[in-house]
């Protein structure tokens, strides 16, 4: 099921760093949430050419922001739903466990272990 979802980010207490980004499902917000954070740690590191992060880490990153919530359309209700930081980390978590399942299913279960230990691979 679609479900339009969108994101409000506010990087730090300078009100100029907020910005809303629009999806077509939660799943959709969830995976550029990670993507940022990969992205960021690119940048910080632009001489490694392979970067391993923990869930943690993942989640002080989104800790990081002075602001992150989601309004997510609720069709019976025909109304966005606010949906605070909490929200989107269980949701954040719960992606990458699905993740980590279907990579042990494809490839055994040393590989799970190394994906939800060690964060996304990339």
């Amino acid at each position: 099921m679609t479900v339009h979802t969108i994101l409000l980010l506010q990087k730090t207490n300078n009100r100029n760093t907020r910005i809303w980004l629009e999806y077509k499902t939660v799943a959709l917000a969830i995976e550029d949430i990670i993507s940022m954070h990969e992205t960021r740690l690119t940048e910080q590191n632009p001489n490694v050419g392979h970067i391993n992060y923990s869930v943690d880490d993942l989640l002080a990153f989104m800790d990081g922001h002075q602001e992150l919530s989601a309004l997510v359309l609720e069709p019976s209700l025909k109304a966005y739903m606010p949906r605070d930081r909490t929200w989107l980390k269980e949701r954040v978590v719960a992606h990458l466990r699905r993740q980590a399942q279907q990579a042990s299913l494809s490839e055994g279960q040393n590989s799970r272990t190394a994906i939800w230990r060690g964060g996304r691979r990339r």
